[in-house]
Order: structure tokens, then sequence, then C-alpha cells
């Protein structure tokens, strides 16, 4: 059974690893009037995957073994996962872009790309929690409903 929870955990961060930043790109799109292509760099969807999966299953398997949580333990654990999950995923992002763009880490300092990426994830804590949290509520219901 906790084997099976970490399958779903990893199977939802599948999912919302193409789904958040899709619907938060959507948003900066209509805040600043424009219209953004989602295809124009799939790396950033590469490195949501990294981020997301590994930590999505632990999420799984920690949610099969507590019976009931409370809204305000939900929204500590969204918060926490959600930074986590965006450190690593601007981290692995910008080392991904600058990869691309350099051909070479030689010039790439790569403690000051980690500081911003912590900088990023805090800056846009309030805006990905909220999506955490219902990738959260998802994970819940099923971990907990559905049989498989």
């Amino acid at each position: 059974m906790k084997i099976v929870s970490i399958f779903k955990g990893m199977f939802v961060g599948f999912i919302a690893a193409f789904a958040v930043p899709i619907l938060m790109l959507l948003g900066i799109g209509m805040i600043y009037g424009g219209n953004y292509n989602l295809t124009d760099h799939p790396w950033k969807y590469i490195a949501c995957l990294i981020a997301m999966i590994p930590i999505a299953g632990f999420l799984g398997y920690y949610l099969s073994n507590q019976q009931t949580l409370s809204q305000k333990d939900r929204w500590q654990i969204a918060a926490i996962a959600v930074l986590l999950i965006t450190m690593i995923a601007n981290s692995i992002g910008l080392i991904i872009g600058f990869k691309l763009t350099l051909d070479s880490f030689e010039i790439v300092n790569i403690w000051p790309l980690l500081l911003y990426a912590l900088m990023r994830g805090i800056i846009f804590l309030p805006l990905s929690i909220p999506f955490g949290k219902l990738v959260l509520d998802i994970l819940y219901h099923w971990v907990h409903n559905i049989p498989f």
C-alpha cells in the first residue's frame, strides 16, 4: 500500500509538473496583457519534472501514513513542499538555461544562482502556495479515497 501511494504521488507530480507551470504562465500573460508562448522553453518543464516527481512521491508516502490532517497542517505542508519545489526547479532551470545559452559551466558562478533561486522561490510563494495546496488536496483525496 505504501509503494502504491508513492507511485500515486509521483503520477500526480508528473501531471502537476505540466499543469502548474502552464497555469502560472497563462496567469502571468493575463496580468501583463500579452500572450505567452508555452512551447518557447521546454527545459522549464523538465526542471519542474525533476523537482516535482520526487517531492510528490514523498508526499504520497507521508499522506498514506496520516489518516486525518487539519487544513492548517495541509497549508503548512503545501508551503514547505512548494518552497522546496520552487527552489529546486529554479536552480535546475537556471543551470540548464545557462548551459544551453553559454555552452559551458566555466563562466557560471553557481552559488549566486542558488541564492537567486532561493530568492525567487520566496518571492513567488504567495502565488504558488494555492496551487501547491490544490495539488496536495488532490493527492490526499486520491491516496485515501481511490483504491488505486
